[in-house]
């Protein structure tokens, strides 16, 4: 089931060649770990300066590894045979510029897979894509199966895929990052959420970025599956370069194989049989968007014949993870609401409209040349406040006041924002922290940025 095939033959490769990891983050030190598990030799590079590693370069020197960084850098990778990128460091960096002919460029996602001894499902979308990954994973395990997690949720896949066995199943949040340097990546089953507009900072365009997306499908066979929003067309488009089987979700009713809603129940049906899954009542997470992942979990659940009541079970019981729509405390009639995970405007539009009343709305933070008129609506339907920060925070404040918010304010910092929200909030409101743009401005990441909030909420006096 989609497992690669010439893993032995990879592994002869990585033995006998040079094998440099590039970045000294996250994924580049799990790819080191992973790679010296395996007996084999690497380098490790960072194309950043020595003066911005900070504390990192005494951590990465204890993995025993040769390091460079900077110039020196790019001096080791023009000798490397397979170089290992991380999804932070861009393609078209110099770094690349002398790179051996012949050598190859992969990322750790492509090397996870050549190492799989066992079938991945992969979950890619514009937003989404973490809470789906795990409702997955959870449905496979309430339903007996051996699951492992992970990929761009926090956990690179290359330290999952080496844990795992012939029998296990392998679910992996994959983003475009990594997708652009995937070249023999085919997952058994491939699941697209939804396609909005994100990272062009990276991509350039719309249609460069729907199409790195489409990479996770066009090296499918016919023995493989594709899952797709119908009711996004774009999703559904992609969907269209695999050589699968096609499954799709909608929260409408529809005649085509997958999942749907109707009734207030969940349905699968496939090859005109038609099965009654569960009530929608079951599922605590609000918003439309968090029905389609839903939906999405059980058509994948479903390819691998779970039960109906392994699915139900594990939906009650699934919860949201940190950062994404957390009710974090209630002051004064204010409900406050961390989303730090809303990194691109459609998130933030999704958020608001999770929420049933008014919102003073959090949001702003480093520009990834992102069109925020998707915003418009959402703001004009349910945001009475907005509060604005970062370098995006101009380009909200101009989409507030089109959408008729009655007050815009502009804070120096997130803690400022956080005390103007309980200045200005009414009770009975919610202050919604999506700030709608990435986190690089002011925060390493949104798990920090998220933190910040829930630090700033918490000082807060009742």
């Amino acid at each position: 089931m989609g497992a690669y095939r010439g893993r032995e033959g990879f592994l002869r490769r990585l033995e006998m060649g040079r094998i440099v990891a590039v970045g000294f983050g996250l994924t580049g030190k799990a790819v080191a770990r992973s790679l010296k598990r395996l007996g084999l030799q690497l380098f490790l590079v960072d194309t950043r300066e020595e003066e911005d590693l900070k504390g990192l370069l005494e951590e990465v020197g204890a993995l025993g590894l040769p390091i460079a960084w900077g110039a020196d850098a790019r001096d080791v990778v023009a000798q490397a045979d397979l170089v290992v990128v991380s999804p932070g460091v861009d393609l078209g960096h110099e770094i690349f510029s002398r790179s051996k002919r012949g050598a190859e460029v992969i990322s750790e996602v492509e090397l996870a897979y050549r190492l799989a001894p066992c079938p991945i499902v992969a979950v890619t979308g514009t937003n989404g894509k973490s809470t789906t990954t795990r409702l997955i994973g959870a449905i496979l395990a309430q339903g007996g199966k051996q699951v492992l997690v992970g990929g761009n949720i926090g956990e690179p896949l290359i330290e999952k895929v080496l844990d795992a066995s012939a029998t296990t199943i392998l679910v992996a949040e994959i983003s475009s990052f990594q997708l652009e340097s995937c070249r023999l990546f085919r997952p058994f089953v491939g699941v697209i959420l939804n396609v909005a507009s994100d990272h062009l900072d990276r991509h350039g365009t719309y249609d460069e970025y729907a199409s790195t997306k489409g990479r996770l499908f066009q090296r499918q066979k016919r023995s493989d599956v594709a899952i797709a929003n119908l009711d996004d067309p774009t999703a559904k488009a992609i969907t269209e370069t695999s050589a699968g089987r096609k499954y799709y979700f909608s929260r409408r009713p529809h005649q085509e194989n997958g999942t749907f809603v109707e009734g207030g129940r969940v349905w699968w049906q496939d090859g005109g049989r038609r099965m009654d899954i569960c009530s929608t009542d079951i599922w605590a997470l609000p918003g439309a968007h968090n029905e389609e992942n839903l939906l999405a979990a059980v058509a994948a659940a479903r390819v691998f014949r779970v039960r109906k009541g392994a699915i139900a079970a594990a939906l009650g019981d699934f919860r949201l993870s940190e950062h994404t729509f957390e009710e974090v405390r209630v002051i004064g009639g204010l409900t406050y609401i961390n989303d730090s995970k809303g990194t691109n405007p459609a998130a933030t539009a999704r958020a608001l409209d999770a929420i049933s009343g008014r919102v003073v709305l959090i949001a702003g933070g480093s520009d990834k040349g992102l069109d925020y008129d998707e915003l418009l609506e959402a703001m004009r339907e349910k945001v009475r406040c907005l509060i604005t920060l970062g370098q995006t925070g101009g380009a909200l404040s101009r989409i507030g006041e089109r959408a008729g918010v009655e007050e815009i304010r502009t804070a120096a910092d997130l803690p400022e924002a956080v005390r103007l929200s309980g200045l200005l909030g009414k009770p009975g409101e919610s202050i919604l922290f999506s700030p709608a743009a990435a986190s690089f401005d002011m925060f390493r990441d949104y798990k920090e940025r998220g933190d910040a909030f829930k630090k700033a909420v918490g000082g807060m006096k009742k």
